[in-house]
C-alpha cells in the first residue's frame, strides 16, 4: 500500500485539526479524500495510544464543559410520540 509521504500529510493533518472539510483539503492537497479518511483515522489511532500511555493520574480541580446537550434520535417536541421507550429526547 502507498503512504503519503511526512511532507504531505503534516499539512493535510494541521488542516483536519483547524476544521476544513475533507473534501477541501483533498482539493487543496491533490490528494483522494479515502487518502484523507484513511489518515484522519490513523492520527486518531495515534492519538489515543498516545493519550492512553501518557496521560494517567491527572487530578482536576474544576473540569469545565461546554456544549453537552444532545439529543438522541429525536429532537424533544418529537420526542413524546416516542415515550413508550426513555431512550428518546434530550441528553
Amino acid at each position: 500500500m502507498n503512504k503519503l509521504p511526512r511532507a504531505k500529510r503534516a499539512p493535510i493533518v494541521s488542516r483536519l485539526c483547524e476544521g476544513s472539510s475533507m473534501r477541501s483539503i483533498s482539493c487543496v492537497a491533490d490528494v483522494r479524500i479515502n487518502s484523507v479518511s484513511k489518515l484522519l483515522a490513523e492520527a486518531g489511532e495515534t492519538c489515543a495510544a498516545f493519550h492512553d500511555e501518557h496521560m494517567r493520574n491527572v487530578k482536576a480541580n474544576r473540569v469545565q464543559c461546554a456544549e453537552i446537550w444532545s439529543f438522541v434520535c429525536t429532537k424533544p417536541n418529537n420526542a413524546a410520540a416516542k415515550r413508550q421507550d426513555l431512550a428518546y429526547g434530550d441528553v
